[in-house]
């Protein structure tokens, strides 16, 4: 629900000035549908939402954060406090202060990055949080991107090139990834592949 105007360079979106975009093209350009709800959860309802596609890769930035931790909590599972009361109580007040979801999202990070909390009841606080964010946090899962032998062959020389630290030579090699439609995402293990 966005009660107010959609604005696209401090202007309201229109056919003729241009920063219009269906769900459709915005897929088009690399960004799921659930990167546009993240964006629109971003503002409060009552006031202007300022779209372009930097905020939308600054939204897409995030929602893959958020994706990358919902899988790594699905992995390993971290043994800690039960804080479950604590951010409920945050999360509701939030919703309570007239659908304060900005604020909502704040309380949903602020859980994601708390080291103390264990990770079986984080989890699940996630997924109740999410009844009303609506951000399929219950599906995120790695998804197995296939490539081909050349964007393979790719991959394999940047790999070889970070563990020699020549950086600026496995940062070429990233753009040429990049080039061909992947991005490439460093993780403890190894680098994975996702498609832009």
């Amino acid at each position: 629900m966005h009660e107010t105007f959609l604005l696209f360079k401090g202007e309201k979106v229109s056919k003729s000035k241009g920063g219009l975009y269906t769900i459709s093209e915005l897929e088009a350009k690399g960004y799921s549908p659930l990167v546009y709800r993240y964006l629109n959860l971003l503002t409060l309802y009552r006031k202007p939402l300022n779209f372009s596609l930097e905020t939308m890769d600054a939204a897409k930035t995030a929602y893959e954060r958020l994706k990358r931790k919902i899988i790594e909590f699905k992995k390993a599972q971290h043994h800690g406090e039960d804080l479950t009361e604590e951010y409920s109580s945050e999360f509701l007040k939030a919703i309570n202060d007239d659908l304060n979801i900005p604020k909502a999202i704040q309380v949903l990070w602020q859980a994601v990055d708390d080291v103390k909390f264990d990770t079986k009841k984080k989890l699940e606080l996630l997924y109740k949080f999410d009844e009303v964010l609506g951000l399929n946090i219950k599906e995120m899962k790695s998804e197995n991107v296939q490539v081909s032998k050349e964007v393979q062959k790719l991959i394999d020389a940047r790999e070889r090139l970070r563990k020699n630290k020549l950086w600026i030579e496995a940062d070429i090699i990233r753009e040429r990834i990049k080039e061909r439609g992947f991005s490439i995402k460093d993780t403890s293990d190894g680098p994975q592949a996702e498609k832009i």
